[in-house]
């Protein structure tokens, strides 16, 4: 697994493309703001917007030691606890998804992008 925080070290050349853009909901005045629907505690958790994210691609994934056939590079991005996944580019360490997905966001102080790509 390579993580977008190990991107850029010396000893890894491999290179994440992504853009991100918080959507807040449009509240009205005393409106807590949605609820996720499968929640698994009693109340369900509040979703104060959506984080849109846009993997590109990536490149020099085959730098990780990874090479030829047995390459099979996909990207997970998590948000709040929810999951999501691009699709598998195979024999290629320089892959483009140019995907976009729509993650819930609990709290913009708390709630981070996470991002993992594996090949």
């Amino acid at each position: 697994m390579l993580r977008a925080s190990d991107l850029g070290r010396p000893e890894d050349h491999s290179r994440l493309m992504v853009e991100e853009n918080f959507k807040p909901l449009q509240l009205k005045r005393g409106e807590a703001g949605s609820t996720l629907p499968d929640s698994e505690a009693g109340a369900a958790p509040r979703v104060v917007g959506h984080l849109l994210a846009h993997i590109i691609e990536a490149a020099d994934l085959d730098s990780c030691g990874v090479t030829g056939s047995k390459l099979k590079a996909f990207a997970a991005v998590r948000c709040a606890g929810r999951q999501q996944v691009t699709k598998v580019q195979k024999r290629t360490g320089n892959p483009v998804w140019s995907e976009t997905f729509s993650l819930p966001v609990l709290s913009v102080a708390e709630d981070l992008l996470e991002i993992e790509v594996a090949s």
